[in-house]
């Protein structure tokens, strides 16, 4: 199996002081900010999709989880299942899932992405992000599994 887990490049957005926009900061009355955007992902690459648990991703900072979404190139076809659960956890406390409800490739389109439903949508710094992926069958044969986080982060 080729488990990958890669990020894509920190994405900051900052409304930086200048002479320009400081009367205009002011009267705002709003702070400059810095916000980093990450968007954490895990795969299966080129092979059937496999029963298998990764962090993907630990937290620098306090934020929000924006979305989740899920694609196999090859969706399973039956009974051959492909369930994906999207956990949290911290130093102190066990991994729980984010997700209203497991994202479920039954029978599908190919490359058709599915989203999740969020049950949690803030993090903590130092938290952990891991991605679980359960086959109930011995034989799913769904392949190119990609796992999608999208990840918000602001400084306190």
């Amino acid at each position: 199996m080729a488990a990958t887990h890669n990020l894509t490049p920190t994405i900051s957005i900052t409304d930086f002081p200048s002479a320009a926009n400081s009367t205009a900061q002011a009267d705002r009355g709003t702070p400059d900010i810095v916000i980093q955007q990450h968007v954490a992902f895990y795969r299966q690459n080129g092979v059937v999709a496999a029963d298998a648990g990764e962090v993907i991703w630990i937290a620098k900072k306090a934020g929000t989880i924006e979305a989740a979404q899920a694609v196999l190139a090859v969706a399973p076809t039956g009974t051959h299942d492909v369930s994906i659960e999207i956990l949290k956890g911290n130093a102190g406390g066990a991994y729980t899932s984010i997700l209203s409800s497991p994202i479920l490739f039954d029978t599908g389109v190919d490359r058709t992405p599915l989203a999740a439903t969020l049950a949690v949508t803030s993090y903590l710094e130092a938290d952990s992000f891991q991605v679980v992926v359960t086959i109930p069958t011995s034989n799913a044969d769904g392949t190119d599994l990609l796992v999608m986080l999208w990840l918000r982060e602001q400084p306190s």
